[in-house]
Formats: structure tokens, sequence, C-alpha cells
């Protein structure tokens, strides 16, 4: 499925534009500053689309320099029409600027021949310079959770969240095992490779997790001297 990372500070703005985007492509949406540049670099989008107030040029720029060449389609989304930042828009590369409140059709009929264009580069690029490429990574799904293993990348309900690279690791160890117990030492051997770590500490990082992703707070049951087991079925994993 073509993938569209959505840069707005403010969520509910997208609202009705993800009802349909979501229906077709897999969206991911950025709400901070930060987390938009990792996203772009490591999440590799078709299309990126800017959905905010204004176009910060100084931000937006830096961001687009350090992507490099434009690996992916760039739509400016304006909440109403400026003649202005249409202009910075295209200096910016943009392939789009358009008004939130265009009919969906139209949004829908722009993206689906910017996709096709952007598919036939990449094969005119594959045949003028054939690379070998990465096996299609696996997806882990449960609930609104999702993970992208080969990238070190977790969405929760479509929006980028970050934890670090050992909490990632304990979470796809729950997520591969629904329902079963996994001991402090299974832990401790499978996620940290037998080293030298305290109980305690694996205990934080659990904390940590349901933390950044309050769903588990029940979901991810402690079982007292044993261990924890994440409660689910196995029909709502992907």
């Amino acid at each position: 499925m073509q993938r569209i990372a959505i840069f707005s500070h403010n969520r509910k703005n997208l609202e009705n534009w993800l009802t349909w985007l979501e229906q077709d492509y897999e969206v991911a949406v950025v709400t901070s500053d930060e987390a938009l540049l990792p996203l772009l670099q490591s999440w590799q989008p078709h299309l990126f689309i800017y959905f905010d107030i204004n176009i910060r040029e100084p931000f937006l720029k830096s961001i687009l320099q350090n992507i490099g060449p434009m690996p992916f389609g760039f739509f400016v989304v304006a909440h109403q029409y400026n003649l202005r930042e249409e202009l910075l828009a295209f200096q910016l590369e943009a392939d789009h600027y358009i008004l939130s409140s265009s009919p969906p059709e139209s949004v829908r009929s722009r993206i689906h021949s910017l996709m096709q264009k952007i598919e036939i580069r990449a094969r005119s690029s594959k045949t003028s310079n054939p690379i070998s490429l990465p096996h299609k990574q696996e997806i882990i799904k449960y609930k609104e959770i999702v993970l992208y293993p080969d990238q070190s990348l977790l969405k929760v309900s479509g929006e980028l969240t970050f934890i670090t690279p050992t909490q990632f690791r304990i979470l796809t160890a729950f997520l591969t095992h629904i329902d079963e117990l996994l001991t402090r030492d299974w832990l401790q051997k499978n996620v940290f490779n037998d080293a030298d770590i305290s109980q305690r500490s694996i205990d934080a990082h659990i904390a940590k997790i349901k933390r950044a992703i309050p769903s588990l707070q029940t979901d991810i049951v402690n079982i007292y001297g044993r261990g924890y087991v994440l409660r689910g079925t196995k029909s709502e994993v992907a």
C-alpha cells in the first residue's frame, strides 16, 4: 500500500481528510517538528503533505535540504488562498498547492496522478540502474499499534511514537507472543542477550512502554513473581 506522511500541528484539522485518505493509503501523521525528519527519512513515504496554517519557510527548507533530492511527492495544503504562500510552495518544489476545503474527488485525482508519475519514475530508475532491494519488511499490527521492525518505527493511532530501541525490542516480543507468559529471565535472555541487567530495570522499561502507549496499561499484565503477559487475542495481531 502506498504511504502518505502528513505534518500538521493540529490533528483535528485533518479529521475530514483522514476519513477518506485512510481508505486508500497507509497514513502517518506527525504533529511535532522534531518527529518529521526521522519519519520522512525512515518511513520513506510516497507523498508528503504539509497541512498547516502557514508555510514556515526556514523549517521546511531545513527538512527538505536534509532529505536531499526529493524522493516523494509534495503537497502544500492551505486553509485559505494566499498568493505569496502559493508562490513559496512552488519555490520549495511542491507538486501541488491546494485548499483544505477542496473536494475529496479533486484531491484524490491529484494524488492518484502524482503516484502514477512516481511509480513510472521508480520503474525507469530501476531499469536504467538496477540495484538490489531489501525484502519487503514484515509489519506487526495490534489494535491501534503498528510496528515496522526492519526500520524500528512505531505508530500508534496513525501517529509516529518514539520509544527507545530497547523498549522497541520488548514491545516486539510482547506483540509476537500474545497471551504467552514472558518471564523476566526470558526477556533478559531474548531481548537483552543475557546482559547483566536487573529485573527492576526490565520492569522500568515495561512501565515506560505503558506510559508511551496508554492502551497497554491494562493489556500488559504483571503476573506476580513470574513475569508479564500481553492479554489479547491472536486475531488482533496482523
